[in-house]
């Protein structure tokens, strides 16, 4: 668990902060950042994608379109 607080910072520094975090950690472990197995699965920890929750339900509903979230906000 990681528990910290900063003071008068946009939501991209506390993104790039825990980004960070990571990839120090997997490095100081001895991990490939382009190739971490976990539960089966290889994860490419070089890149964290930032989308908004739109992105995201688009991209995970493929029932829905565009038209469909007209009256959510990003």
């Amino acid at each position: 668990m990681l528990e910290f607080y900063a003071a008068h910072e946009k939501f991209d520094h506390t993104l790039n902060f825990v980004a960070d975090i990571i990839k120090n950690a997997t490095d100081c472990v001895g991990l490939d950042l382009a190739k971490v197995e976990w539960d089966g699965d290889s994860i490419d920890l070089n890149n964290f994608a930032t989308k908004t929750m739109r992105e995201l339900v688009l991209e995970n509903n493929s029932e829905l379109a565009e038209g469909d979230l007209k009256d959510l906000q990003n």
